[in-house]
């Protein structure tokens, strides 16, 4: 594989935060050397050396110009997450929206303040993933729901079932940490971030598509996002590639844009494939594969869904946005307009079963309810980590989380 390049933020303390240019990811601060300082000592003291031709964007810092090496001070999630709460650091949470949203961050710069909340809704009940390892908690990443009930995966790789009454009746363990669950049939497939996509209709999981390449040696490959519809299996990863199978798990084409990072929104209908990452959304022919438009946002696309005529995303700039799908015939643009403002950043959004309304969770443990056009119909504030997926099932809502519980609500009205 190629050596990782990074691109250079300025934070308000005068630190530099290292990005990768491969998935968007924040891998941590820049530490960097004294001009004539020996690279043998500089590696003793502070581990591997990084050369600057690896910044892309050296040339905009020129406090940088006589740097000759540096090394990268990575930190662990849960302190990322302390920085970026601090007020000097409320710039760069549009940049870092997808990164909290694969880091499991709950930012809340307003917590402590009162929930906005029309009515309040009853939990029916809730589930909390069991730790036997330790105190932590673990996080649930996805969740799809059957007529059995309520499947779920973490990051310790492991799936779950919950039936209907909050009680636990199956478990499947994976090799590395499972991210997400699609399906439209008797079980869902579920990615794992050793590159594979597995089928849980049997009682082991079984491996059937490999998303990573076999030259491709990284110790893990982050499948972001799944979608099967009765038409194909989508998948998109971490680093631009986009697949699409037929019904027979046969690959009909793949594409890959190096600058599409942190693909988190797939959504299909019968003719269409479209992707949100860093950049906007792309739009594909779903048979022939080829990109028919691109929508550029100003933020990363952190989720969504599809109406009949719109595509509707949350973006990391706090904004709900409504796509046109289709192009205006006289002048071939289509139409984008600002639905909603959250208070907190989106991580999750779905329709609601008629269509007529969504729901939007956040990173501060808040869903709302709003009508296509961003009024406001009910909100209800969950103390239980950030919202990491909603599924509308039958009269119920069910919500995971950051903290590793699985809530089951009454249906929003």
């Amino acid at each position: 594989m190629s050596e990782e390049r990074y691109y250079l933020h300025r934070d308000g303390k005068g630190r530099f935060l290292l990005q990768s240019a491969t998935t968007g990811v924040v891998d941590g601060f820049l530490f960097p050397a004294m001009p004539g300082e020996s690279a043998r000592a500089f590696s003793y003291d502070y581990g591997s050396v990084e050369y600057p031709d690896r910044l892309i964007n050296l040339a905009d810092f020129p406090e940088l110009a006589d740097m000759p090496f540096f090394t990268i001070e990575s930190c662990a999630h849960y302190q990322l997450s302390n920085y970026f709460q601090q007020t000097e650091s409320q710039s760069l949470w549009p940049l870092l929206g997808s990164f909290a949203r694969f880091a499991g961050f709950s930012l809340d710069p307003d917590r402590g303040s009162p929930p906005t909340q029309k009515r309040t809704n009853q939990i029916v009940w809730q589930y909390k993933v069991p730790n036997p390892k330790g105190s932590w908690t673990i996080p649930i990443l996805d969740l799809w729901v059957s007529e059995q009930g309520c499947w779920f995966c973490t990051r310790e790789g492991e799936v779950l079932v919950i039936n209907h009454q909050g009680e636990p009746i199956q478990q499947y363990a994976l090799p590395k940490l499972t991210r997400c669950l699609a399906g439209c049939e008797d079980a869902p497939y579920v990615s794992c971030d050793d590159g594979n996509l597995y089928d849980l209709t049997a009682k082991l999981p079984q491996a059937i598509y490999a998303m990573r390449s076999a030259n491709n040696y990284s110790y893990a490959y982050q499948i972001l996002a799944v979608e099967q519809t009765p038409h194909a299996l989508s998948i998109a990863d971490a680093y631009g590639h986009l697949q699409v199978l037929n019904t027979d798990l046969e690959l009909q084409w793949q594409q890959h844009r190096a600058d599409y990072w942190q693909s988190w929104f797939l959504r299909s209908d019968p003719e269409t494939v479209y992707l949100g990452h860093s950049r906007g959304v792309s739009a594909y022919n779903l048979k022939s594969g080829q990109e028919q438009r691109m929508h550029p946002l100003a933020a990363p696309v952190l989720c969504g869904d599809l109406t009949q005529t719109e595509i509707i995303v949350g973006c990391s700039d706090r904004n709900i946005y409504g796509l046109q799908k289709t192009a205006d015939s006289q002048t071939g643009e289509t139409r984008m307009r600002t639905i909603y403002t959250c208070t907190g950043m989106p991580y999750v959004l779905t329709l609601s079963a008629d269509q007529h309304s969504f729901f939007v969770g956040d990173y501060t443990g808040k869903i709302e309810q709003l009508d296509l056009n961003g009024n406001l119909k009910t909100s209800i504030q969950l103390q239980a980590g950030a919202i990491a997926a909603l599924k509308v099932w039958g009269d119920r809502l069910y919500a995971t989380t950051s903290q590793g519980v699985l809530i089951c609500l009454e249906r929003l009205a």
